[in-house]
């Protein structure tokens, strides 16, 4: 490689890195631009959504129409979704060795002194009268 080819590359990333920093300028004006864009809509999202409220009442289908999700809906579960939760829980509980106080308590408890096998008591000889 000759010098020219090590100037040319170099005013090359040069030229590339200036541009870089050109576009980054107009991303930084842009996303300011935009922020009071999108304070705007919000507050007008807002309006709409209340006037929606007031007009429908929030668990109407026209207001899910429009995009909004009521505040009172909860998610039921069902039976097979809680069993399936359940299963998940057992399991991980397993993979973990995840054991509650009574489990640990009866792990880690000193085993109790086995007794000594029960002999019966060993019988005397007869002895014999003492004759006087």
């Amino acid at each position: 490689m000759n010098s020219a080819q090590v100037v040319a590359q170099t005013e090359q990333h040069i030229n590339a890195e200036e541009q870089i920093l050109d576009l980054k300028a107009q991303l930084k004006k842009a996303q300011g631009a935009i922020k009071a864009v999108r304070t705007r809509q919000q507050a007008m999202r807002q309006v709409v959504k209340a006037a929606a409220v007031v007009a429908f009442g929030n668990d109407s289908p026209e207001y899910e129409k429009l995009g909004f999700t009521s505040p009172n809906q909860r998610k039921t579960t069902t039976t097979a979704e809680k069993a399936e939760a359940a299963d998940k829980s057992l399991a991980t509980r397993e993979a973990r060795g995840t054991k509650g106080a009574r489990q640990k308590a009866v792990s880690t408890a000193p085993c109790p002194p086995t007794p000594a096998p029960a002999t019966a008591p060993a019988e005397k000889p007869a002895t014999p009268p003492v004759v006087k």
